[in-house]
């Protein structure tokens, strides 16, 4: 189930005090809003604490004009909130560099201002804090550091950093991580930053539930070569600003690793795309098994984008409002398999799912859900667009898997655009061996075509089997039928497609249906929604919001699929199998307002 989130919820929670071996930092000479300078007494108050003891620092301002040094075994708390200003000039307001590392050292109800926080160690736990207002003041050379990063954690283990917020961190990073391993970095709240997260050598830790708003470079980028077993899931990532000085924004980096899951994650670009070149929702690189699943995009001109990898699933994700949904970069290769499996793209503008498919190996794509509404984008009158394109692979692999796709052109025509489900772009036999099998090509307004075989014989050695168009003005156009090449054709079938729109040897006819209306409605509130799905003069069926993603109602053959943005809205469609053969859908906007 792909849950509804929320952007811009708190995720702070007060954490109470441990209350063993309790010391006030007031016994030391630490006293808050007194306008003294506490760095002393503080670091006194840490250097003479015995393993185990919970500092407590009164609610107030406490002034630093240098660094503390931390100790393993130690807890800085505040009852309520405290805060640690920072009042000197490069210097961090703590650093367990300096002393090599501190074990076992948290930090509980703290606001942490103006300069970075440094840990390094194992069982360190960074809960309910605020860091804010970390940047290189104006005129400080730029090798000066120490005032970039909100947090900075180095040979991180065994850690715990959540339920913290960050703000007006706008230099560089409100998280950074150098060996960060079996960690858990979750429901913390970003806003007003440059890049929320950047990891090198992230290994078994959970990055999940954070909230990221405000973003003016990257969300989340993860680097390195121990990236193991790592898990970014929950997050949700909204509204990015945008600078003229920037070409590009990213949602999602994770550009190496093995084994990597990313799921559930929902990236909205917000106005900032509107400015820039829009950037990628997600940039995929890696060594194996990457894993990206029911994640929801919207607004940047690459939905996913993959790189190099040896091999990535990407399945079950909602992408729309894109320029491309799911591209295959031409900077690498996918070594081994390439799965592009249920995923619903809706609105993308140029391409549903394409890209330099001559760097991958076996690619496959199936069971997706492509969609296109004529006019929805501005200069649709002078455009192409393609639900999939489909080229030559690498030398010597098994040609493309192309099965089960739906591709839909939706809406009313618009003079000027072109659409096709799907582009055999080769030529001259350089897709021998693909089959396009049991694929759906349908319109709701009579206008586009199924598929656009570009070039000559780029038919050549193709298998066109038990696919089916629907209501388009042609099922197969381009070249001549004599240029196509030799291809091989069976089971396809049109439904109230135009004779001039048929190839006959491959759909030989077309049948005419009356096809009913299908209308999807939404009724309730908040998350206690009711979808109804009606048939025109025929029976209709109910089922709740949250039910599924990509699933079918038992005994109605009815599939759904939602997508949320982010920004308190839900997209359902619904399909019913029709006895043509066919197929009907329909779609409704939800407001989550109120969640």
């Amino acid at each position: 189930m792909l849950a509804p989130v929320l952007v811009g919820a708190s995720s702070s929670a007060q954490v109470s005090c441990p209350q063993t071996q309790v010391v006030s930092v007031a016994t030391f000479g630490a006293r808050p809003d007194d306008g003294v300078d506490d760095t002393a007494a503080l670091q006194r108050a840490i250097n003479e604490s015995t393993p185990g003891t919970t500092l407590v620092l009164p609610a107030g301002r406490y002034q630093l004009s240098s660094v503390l040094l931390p100790r393993s075994d130690l807890t800085l708390c505040a009852s309520t909130t405290a805060t640690l200003a920072w009042t000197g000039g490069s210097g961090h307001l703590i650093d367990a560099v300096y002393r090599g590392r501190a074990d076992r050292f948290n930090l509980y109800n703290l606001t942490f201002d103006g300069a970075s926080v440094i840990l390094a160690g194992t069982g360190n736990r960074v809960v309910n804090n605020t860091f804010r207002n970390v940047n290189r003041p104006a005129g400080a050379p730029t090798t000066d550091r120490s005032r970039l990063y909100g947090l900075h954690l180095v040979d991180f283990t065994d850690g715990v950093v959540e339920h913290n917020v960050f703000s007006n961190i706008d230099t560089e990073t409100a998280i950074i991580g150098y060996g960060v391993s079996g960690s858990r970095i979750r429901q913390n709240t970003m806003s007003q930053v440059f890049q929320a997260m950047h990891f090198f050598d992230l290994s078994s830790t959970e990055v999940s539930q954070n909230r990221i708003s405000g973003v003016r470079r990257m969300g989340i980028e993860i680097q390195g070569l121990n990236l193991t077993g790592a898990v970014i899931r929950d997050n949700v990532l909204s509204d990015w600003r945008y600078q003229a000085d920037q070409r590009e924004l990213i949602g999602l980096s994770v550009v190496s690793g093995k084994g990597v899951l990313i799921q559930g994650n929902v990236l909205r670009c917000g106005a900032g795309c509107d400015g820039s070149e829009r950037g990628w929702g997600m940039e995929l690189g890696g060594a194996d098994g990457q894993q990206i699943r029911r994640n929801v995009v919207q607004g940047f001109s690459v939905g996913i984008g993959v790189a190099i990898l040896d091999s990535i699933t990407v399945e079950g994700n909602a992408i729309y409002d894109a320029h491309a949904g799911i591209f295959k970069f031409n900077n690498g290769p996918v070594a081994s398999s390439l799965r592009i499996v249920g995923n619903q793209i809706e609105n993308a503008r140029d391409c549903g799912i394409c890209g330099e498919w001559t760097l991958a190996h076996a690619p496959e794509v199936t069971s997706n859900t492509v969609v296109r509404e004529a006019g929805r984008w501005e200069g649709d009158a002078g455009r192409r667009y393609v639900g999939i394109t489909i080229s030559p692979v690498a030398a010597g692999a098994p040609a493309m898997k192309v099965a089960s796709n739906r591709l839909l052109l939706e809406g009313s025509p618009t003079a000027g655009l072109q659409g096709w489900g799907l582009c055999l772009c080769g030529a001259l036999g350089n897709l021998t061996g693909l089959t396009l099998d049991s694929n759906w090509f349908g319109s709701t307004g009579s206008w586009g075509g199924g598929i656009l075989i570009n070039a000559e014989r780029a038919a050549q050695g193709v298998r066109f089997q038990s696919n089916v168009f629907q209501g388009l003005s042609s099922a197969v156009a381009g070249v001549h039928t004599w240029l196509a090449g030799s291809f091989t054709a069976s089971g396809n079938q049109a439904i109230n497609v135009p004779s001039s729109g048929l190839w006959p040897g491959l759909v030989p006819t077309s049948t005419v249906a009356a096809l009913p209306g299908f209308g999807l409605s939404s009724t309730g509130t908040g998350n206690q929604r009711t979808l109804k799905a009606a048939l025109e003069g025929g029976s209709s069926t109910d089922w709740q919001f949250g039910d599924g993603f990509n699933t079918t109602t038992a005994g109605t053959g009815i599939r759904h699929l939602y997508a949320v943005d982010g920004g308190q809205r839900m997209m359902a469609r619904a399909w019913v199998p029709h006895a043509s053969g066919g197929w009907l859908t329909s779609r409704v906007d939800v407001s989550l307002a109120g969640l």
